[in-house]
């Protein structure tokens, strides 16, 4: 019996390199993928283990928009693991966090296609453990490396900084370092700089965390043009560091680029509201990095994906099938730990759809067209109306608003307990957004990115106990 190729298997089975128009890129996938998997330290058992076990216990890879999701990240990580060849023959790196905002990234490769565009940490964190549970290698490296673990750092930035410090990506001609919400992102590269390598090339682009709770920033044209002037620097910066010329129109195609995707993602959400809800809700959240993250693949495969799982979406609504029995509970969590997929299972499991992640849907206001026709400004104003990017009671008014947009019966909020300004934040909403919708929240501690402070099985009573809560609730009419 011929004995299987688990780095095939993988990619047909579980990434949707079988899957018609993807099918013909298979062959030439294969070996980029190979090599991409051993820098990775990613091993023939490991790929047996993510296609026999992990993957179909946590993805509906019986789905071909599922499998397509799982390849969007796939082909975008098969992407990054070229990034030193790729410099050694010239070409330029760009490196940005998350969050941020994609479209300056984009207009870098509109520009100029040469230079290239990652998400070092973010690409990496969103793909190794929740196909393969194998991030931790990562973090202990990096925390050998001078990030002690009881310091409670991120893991994204343990990430970036481990994948650096081995070797497995290049040193970037520039990091463009946003600190608009997350200021862990920008100490963690002045770390690299004074500790590791002092020639580590950093752009730095902050605003202070400073709004009145509920204020509509993004309404506030002196705040908008305050942050898009910021934009702007960052921006000219970065293009001064690869020779690149500043593109204003490319910015804004870029930011059109976003938009239309937006709207067919949006169409996604509004099925995923239907009783019951047809798709587990943690793998849609892939399909909106591109939104969010720098890509160097674009929206080539996130595309295709998201109309497979659309067109999956839509049979099953039609047939009445769904994660859940009809007239189960909704549950919204502000960020569904997709790093970590088994908690959207247990809910799912345990008769509570986890559909929604409130911090990356859409608001209302995001799918409005700019006021302003400065390309910068127009992105700041885009900026502000992220849920991401607000003061933490316009992010809980946001919450409440798709809360009801999708009717949902419950919020779940937490997973952020590492960082300092977004973790303290969800308690605070968690008990306002209860008050306003009399619906319940609740607040779990944990990490978003890793698992190693929690189990499946430590999740697994608490889980269970807010989802008969929920239920108890919903049965009674409250």
């Amino acid at each position: 019996m011929e004995e299987k190729d688990w780095y095939k298997e993988y990619l047909v089975k579980c990434a949707g390199f079988g899957d018609s128009p993807w099918d013909e890129e298979l062959d030439e996938m294969l070996p980029k993928w190979k090599s991409a998997a051993k820098k990775l330290g990613l091993t023939e058992k490991d790929h047996k283990y993510a296609v026999t076990e992990w993957i179909p216990r946590n993805f509906e890879i019986q789905l071909e928009g599922v499998r397509k999701a799982v390849g969007v990240m796939t082909a975008e990580v098969a992407d990054m693991m070229t990034a030193t060849e790729r410099k050694e023959r010239g070409e330029r790196m760009v490196y940005g966090v998350l969050p941020s905002h994609s479209p300056f990234y984009r207009a870098l490769k509109f520009t100029d296609p040469s230079v290239n565009t990652y998400f070092v940490d973010a690409n990496l964190a969103s793909f190794i453990n929740p196909f393969f549970h194998k991030i931790a290698p990562f973090l202990e490296y990096a925390e050998e490396q001078g990030v002690r673990y009881g310091c409670r750092h991120c893991a994204l930035n343990k990430t970036r900084y481990a994948a650096l410090r081995t070797g497995l990506i290049p040193i970037p001609d520039v990091s463009w370092i946003w600190g608009f919400i997350c200021d862990q992102a920008p100490k963690s590269d002045e770390f690299i700089q004074e500790y590791w390598n002092k020639e580590y090339p950093i752009v730095f682009s902050r605003i202070p965390h400073d709004a009145p709770a509920h204020k509509l920033e993004y309404k506030d044209d002196e705040l908008v043009k305050y942050l898009g002037s910021q934009m702007r620097d960052g921006y000219e910066a970065v293009c001064k560091a690869v020779g690149v010329e500043v593109d204003e129109k490319a910015v804004m195609e870029a930011l059109k680029e976003r938009m239309s995707f937006m709207m067919k993602y949006g169409e996604l959400l509004m099925l995923m509201a239907s009783d019951p809800s047809p798709i587990r809700g943690t793998v849609v959240l892939f399909l909106t990095f591109p939104m969010f993250m720098a890509f160097n693949t674009g929206y080539k495969y996130d595309n295709d994906a998201i109309d497979a799982l659309i067109k999956d979406a839509k049979e099953r609504v039609d047939r009445g099938e769904g994660v859940v029995p009809k007239g189960s509970p909704k549950a919204m969590a502000w960020f569904i730990p997709y790093n970590n997929p088994f908690v959207g299972r247990m809910f799912d499991e345990s008769g509570v759809a986890l559909t929604y992640c409130e911090g990356l849907c859409p608001s209302k206001a995001e799918f409005e067209m700019p006021r302003f026709k400065d390309p910068f400004d127009a992105n700041a104003e885009a900026f502000f109306k992220w849920s991401l990017a607000v003061n933490w009671g316009t992010r809980a008014d946001l919450a409440i608003e798709k809360m009801e947009t999708y009717n949902v019966d419950c919020m779940i909020w937490g997973f952020l307990d590492f960082d300092r300004w977004l973790g303290s934040d969800h308690k605070l909403c968690s008990r306002y957004v209860e008050e306003k919708t009399g619906k319940p929240c609740f607040y779990i501690e944990g990490d978003i990115w890793e698992d190693r402070d929690y189990s499946e099985e430590a999740l697994r009573t608490r889980i269970e106990t807010i989802c008969e809560v929920v239920k108890a609730r919903l049965a009674a009419g409250a």
